[in-house]
């Protein structure tokens, strides 16, 4: 968690003295105190703003398996913040954090499948981590599960699979096209429609849906409450996720 920013509130706003206090820690190992020495450099938070700092300080809580260091070096290796932007090197760290459970990696590593970026494009293995990470409530990676349904890329094209996932993915806050999910259900029959909405209810009950409840889940869904997840949209159009953690 971001220690700097939020743990920290309400117990003593000088972050110059916790930002000591974890650079103590962390200069003996300790890899809690590494990361949140990171954030407080990624953020300018205790210390002057440093994103080669914070870089070098999550490589080390990286390298001693935290999952979300692993995914804030796989982000600056992603932007190139703090590092040389190296896609091979963001994937590597992004497939370490997605090994762990992390979904946002989970979600980041599909995309550099699905796109191309530092890896070998896979629509196959794109879809197996997006999965992964949309089983988990994560709601870019539903909505990209959707889309990969809807071209037939990864599995054979299935317009209800790709309405059930765009439905789950933007009543969820995705900022994926309300229009795009509103085009694979004109291809759709009513009964279609409904199964595709009771399977999504279904999920939802199963899974639960963070800032969103089973009543979201509807064809005629147009303003739906985003979540602010942070995201870049690269140059060719793929959607990741650049929020550190």
């Amino acid at each position: 968690s971001d220690v700097c920013s939020s743990d920290l509130e309400g117990i003593a706003q000088d972050y110059g003295e916790a930002a000591k206090w974890f650079r103590k820690a962390a200069e003996q190992g300790d890899a809690s105190a590494e990361f949140n020495l990171g954030i407080c450099y990624d953020k300018g938070t205790g210390v002057t703003q440093n994103y080669a700092e914070a870089a070098k300080w999550f490589r080390k809580a990286a390298e001693q398996g935290t999952a979300e260091a692993q995914f804030n070096l796989g982000s600056d290796y992603f932007l190139g913040q703090g590092v040389s932007q190296d896609y091979s090197e963001a994937a590597k760290w992004y497939r370490k954090a997605a090994e762990q459970g992390f979904a946002r990696a989970q979600f980041n590593l599909g995309t550099l499948y699905s796109s191309g970026k530092g890896l070998i494009q896979n629509y196959v293995e794109a879809l197996k981590w997006y999965r992964k990470a949309a089983d988990q409530g994560d709601a870019d990676a539903q909505y990209s599960l959707g889309c990969l349904y809807a071209i037939g890329q990864g599995v054979p094209q299935n317009d209800l699979k790709a309405y059930i996932w765009l439905n789950l993915g933007i009543a969820n806050g995705s900022k994926g096209s309300v229009e795009y999910r509103d085009l694979c259900a004109s291809h759709l029959s009513h009964e279609e429609i409904a199964e595709g909405q009771s399977q999504a209810a279904a999920f939802v009950a199963h899974k639960g849906i963070a800032h969103s409840n089973a009543d979201d889940i509807s064809p005629l869904l147009t303003s739906p409450s985003y979540t602010g997840t942070g995201f870049f949209i690269t140059d060719d159009g793929y959607l990741i996720s650049n929020y550190h953690v």
